[in-house]
């Protein structure tokens, strides 16, 4: 009895050692979470940017510096640096956002990166906990681009992550691999969060939720995108998600685009828009079955002219069966890249939907043979018109010729009396019009029956003017124009037997002249800047008065420096800014000095501008298309003579905008 008292002394020695030989984590409650504080120069031959660098990271614990290799660790947190002198520059410091994972068998609970600021994080493989990717919203002091992972990463455990946008939006890009097939994967998209995918997530099945789920269709939007990015470079990969291990999608009130292919996708109240445009329409390929709803929304992109799918215009492309399930269907004519907006060719067919499998339904009010309009992005771009027809493994727009176009007005000729032919020409087309029909006037009102292209003066004629009008048809649509007026002579005075003096003949009735045709405005190539008035100086040209409206429009040139990859890029970013509105009446030759009012945008570009003075270009109804330099008054530009400009005429809309003086 006496030793065993000294056994289990011994026993409680033994153990007090093995406690004590634990190491210190051991004895945390869970594993320790770190807080980027950004590189600094370190010793023993680390980069400033890796991170097992222990001046590199707050932990919330005081039990260790930074990540060891073969650790589990709890939530990694990148956030804005914005309290940095350094980190501020424009800009900042690569020590600041770049972060580099030199250390192996990492296993992270959860990451947490700051959505308005420049990460570049890269670096050894991680395996990703339950607590998944949450990137925060940026707010207006946010520095720069959108951070990216540019690291493989497996899902060790199901999970969620959330891409808040927020008040200056919010973005993260996912540039290295994602795996782990027996793991689900939730993204929560909110306030225009955007998950942009540069190379393959292969994953369990994956469902995208819009945190607003009374947002659909193209309001899906707002909730945000994932984005299955199209590199610039030729030849590179694009983003797919679950296209190789097959695993479903599915897409709940929000949006996807861009290039590259998916697993079998279901769209309930989203958004699906193949290809962007940048640098050409695309495809993507949904490897299975493709479901949408009544309340989804399909875009399509057409970048040229042609039916290289792809390259001309944006396909969506399946595997399996596809069920259209009363979709919208937009089918949006944006030019690739920089370059015009295209003209398409009549007779082009482009399959913007196509599977191996079965094809059942139609797209919302567009039953099979139905021509709709290709919406547009620009001021340059023309609505084109496309018939839309189902076959059993595809969906094809095939462009339509453009509706007729009169070039020269019908002319009327013949003698103009009772009895007499009047021929009516059939003017001059473009668009090539398959019909042409013609009806005849008295006055502003059409004569029963006469539809040919001759009529015979009717004594009902007298003292009225005689027109013919011309209307051209083709599929693409129809136009009309009319002949200028002629004046019938009124009859001869009924004679009088009277033995009075005879009464004096009445007064020929006057033969009203014809309606002379509206003049055009034309500006000179300066305006002088006072305030917030630009004086533009038209002069009307032509037989008739100008009336009508313009605007002042400038081509603004934006650049914006992005990181991809450790390497600064210069994109280039251009949009038209509305300077100026106003409406104006000149008689015909006509002076004018128009004082438009300038936007609060277009006084701070002409001030900005100086003497150097700001290009405009001009467009509305009745101005001929220039360009014009607005220079501050007193302070000549270098001036130019009004040109040619790249604006539309447009039909009459209400003035407003500015005042003139003769």
């Amino acid at each position: 009895m006496a030793r065993r008292p000294r056994l289990l002394g011994v026993l409680i020695a033994a153990l007090a050692l093995c406690i004590c030989a634990l190491p210190a984590s051991a004895w945390a409650l869970s594993p320790e979470s770190f807080t980027w504080t950004g590189g600094t120069l370190a010793a023993s031959g680390l980069s400033a940017a890796d991170w097992s660098g222990t001046t590199n990271w707050t932990p919330e614990a005081s039990l260790s510096k930074a990540p060891a290799e073969n650790e589990t660790v709890g939530k990694l947190t990148f956030p804005s640096l914005s309290s940095s002198a350094a980190c501020k520059t424009e800009p900042p410091s690569d020590t600041c956002y770049m972060s580099t994972n030199n250390v192996k068998g990492l296993t992270v609970n959860g990451i947490e990166v700051y959505g308005g600021a420049p990460y570049y994080i890269t670096g050894e493989a991680i395996t990703l906990g339950a607590g998944g990717i949450k990137s925060t919203p940026a707010i207006a002091s946010s520095i720069g681009p959108s951070p990216t992972l540019d690291l493989p990463i497996k899902l060790g455990a199901a999970q969620s992550w959330l891409i808040e946008g927020g008040e200056e939006g919010g973005q993260l890009d996912l540039a290295g691999a994602v795996t782990g097939a027996a793991e689900t994967l939730g993204v929560e998209l909110k306030e225009g969060g955007r998950l942009s995918l540069e190379n393959g997530v292969e994953v369990g099945n994956t469902t995208i939720k819009g945190a607003n789920p009374s947002l659909t269709g193209a309001g899906a939007g707002v909730n945000g995108f994932v984005d299955l990015l199209h590199p610039p470079v030729p030849g590179a990969s694009t983003g797919t998600l679950n296209s190789t291990d097959l695993h479903s999608v599915t897409v709940e009130h929000a949006a996807i685009d861009g290039v590259g292919s998916l697993g079998s996708l279901t769209l309930t109240g989203g958004q699906i828009q193949v290809g962007n445009g940048y640098p050409e329409p695309g495809l993507i390929t949904v490897d299975g079955a493709l479901s949408l709803d009544s309340a989804s929304v399909a875009l399509f992109t057409i970048g040229e002219a042609g039916t290289t799918a792809g390259t001309d215009y944006g396909q969506l492309k399946a595997t399996g069966n596809v069920n259209l399930g009363g979709a919208e269907m937009v089918v949006l004519l944006r030019p690739n890249g920089p370059s015009s907006c295209p003209a398409l060719k009549a007779g082009d067919v482009d399959t913007i939907l196509s599977t191996t499998g079965s094809l059942t339904g139609t797209f919302a009010g567009v039953p099979n043979g139905t021509v709709i309009e290709t919406a547009e992005e620009g001021p340059e771009c023309k609505k084109a018109k496309l018939v839309i027809e189902y076959g059993e493994h595809a969906v094809t727009a095939t462009v339509l010729t453009p509706a007729p176009l009169n070039t020269a007005a019908p002319v009327l000729s013949g003698t103009v009396a009772v009895g007499q032919t009047l021929s009516c020409s059939e003017g001059s087309w473009a668009n090539s019009p398959s019909t042409l029909t013609y009806s005849w006037l008295r006055g502003e009102t059409v004569i029963t029956g006469q539809t040919g292209s001759t009529y015979v003066v009717q004594a009902a004629d007298q003292g009225q003017t005689i027109t013919c009008e011309v209307t051209a048809s083709n599929a693409g649509g129809q136009a009309a124009a009319k002949s200028s007026g002629l004046a019938i002579p009124p009859p001869p005075p009924a004679k009088i037997e009277t033995t009075k003096a005879p009464a004096p003949p009445p007064a020929p009735t006057p033969i009203p002249p014809p309606r002379p045709t509206p003049g055009t405005a034309v500006a000179t190539g300066l305006a002088k800047v006072e305030g917030d008035h630009a004086l533009v100086s038209l002069h009307c040209t032509g037989a008739g008065a100008c009336e009508g409206s313009l605007k002042l429009l400038y081509k603004e040139r934006l650049k914006k420096v992005v990181r991809r990859r450790g390497k600064k890029h210069v994109a280039h970013i251009t949009k038209m800014v509305t300077v100026g509105e106003a409406s104006f009446s000149i008689a015909a030759g006509g002076h004018l000095t128009l004082h438009v009012t300038l936007t609060g945008e277009g006084a701070k570009l002409a001030k900005k501008a100086g003497r150097h003075g700001l290009k405009v270009s001009l467009s509305g109804s009745d101005v001929h298309d220039s360009n014009v330099r607005l220079t501050e008054s007193g302070k000549p530009g270098k001036g130019g003579k009004g040109g040619k400009g790249k604006g539309h005429h447009r039909g009459h809309g209400a003035r407003r905008g500015g005042h003139s003086h003769g």
